[in-house]
């Protein structure tokens, strides 16, 4: 392999692992704004009752059952139903 064929190869390495941190980076910090948007508003204070003030407070109570990585792997249904749950408590 070339000199400048293998630092091309690299490069590309380090740029899709950049690209892949700053993608987790951006699901972390906006995953609350993507869920309330993804499951609409309603779901959660209408159907969850959950009051607008208290949303962030609730996913962060309930994250440690795991619903952020339901999220990232598009277990929408399993999701729904742990928020369901959290919300009956």
């Amino acid at each position: 392999m070339r000199p400048k064929l293998f630092l091309f190869c690299v490069g590309l390495t380090f740029l899709s692992f950049s690209q892949e941190r700053l993608i987790k980076g951006v699901i972390k910090e906006n995953f609350h704004e993507l869920l309330k948007r993804e499951l609409d508003e309603d779901f959660f204070f209408k159907e969850l009752k959950i009051p607008p003030e208290k949303y962030y407070h609730f996913l962060e109570y309930y994250n440690p059952l795991g619903i952020e990585k339901l999220y990232k792997e598009h277990e929408v249904l399993k999701l729904i139903k742990v928020l369901r749950k959290g919300s009956e408590a």
